[in-house]
């Protein structure tokens, strides 16, 4: 049973990435083509997005690093283990998505 949870979670999460891939790239590669046509140049402004992925980016390491330690036969597992362990664990993930969420919203605009 332990095997089929952790594939569902990637499942879901590369599930996410294909629609935000394919929602935002089908749009994109549209309005290219209709500049391309009409003779303009298609240009999106980039904002805060390289703030805004590097927060993510860091994120994401921190995240990586606490399931590879998770993993540790005395914790147990990524999914499971004493219930202390599942607490802090969540707790972590909480706070670092109200992190990005909070900083995101205050960046500047540009």
């Amino acid at each position: 049973m332990k095997y089929i949870l952790d594939n569902s979670i990637g499942n879901v999460t590369g599930s996410n990435a294909v629609n935000v891939f394919l929602g935002l790239g089908i749009a994109w590669t549209l309005a290219a083509v209709v500049h391309w046509f009409k003779g303009t140049v298609f240009r999106v402004d980039p904002g805060t997005l390289a703030f805004s992925v590097t927060i993510f980016c860091v994120e994401a390491c921190v995240v990586i690093v606490v399931i590879v330690l998770r993993r540790h036969p005395a914790i147990g597992g990524e999914l499971g283990g004493p219930r202390k362990y599942q607490i802090l664990t969540s707790g972590l993930f909480t706070c670092l998505w109200l992190f990005y969420i909070g900083i995101s919203a205050l960046s500047p605009t540009v």
